[in-house]
């Protein structure tokens, strides 16, 4: 990493990435990782606990449609197919 010198084979042996700049730095060889343990390579927060159902569906469709915008780069149709119908169904009342 050009910011703080770790090296990916540092992250790998230690489970943590340095700063922050490791993750644009190693995103190729990180997302796979975070896709498999999270199930997401997007962080959306948290809504606080008396937060409204509102705007936790709508952090939902937009963290789904950074995933359809990832899914098209990488020309994964079966998956944008996926994601686009989980978007409508949110958009259209139906969780």
């Amino acid at each position: 990493c050009p910011l703080c010198g770790m090296t990916f084979r540092e992250i790998v042996q230690n489970g943590q990435v340095g700063c922050p700049e490791c993750y644009t730095t190693f995103y190729e060889r990180l997302q796979p990782s975070i896709q498999r343990v999270h199930g997401k390579t997007t962080h959306v927060g948290k809504v606080a606990s008396g937060g409204s159902q509102q705007v936790r569906k709508q952090r939902e469709i937009e963290a789904l449609k950074a995933e359809l915008n990832a899914a098209v780069s990488e020309q994964e149709f079966e998956r944008c197919a996926e994601l686009r119908d989980r978007i409508k169904h949110l958009e259209e009342g139906d969780v």
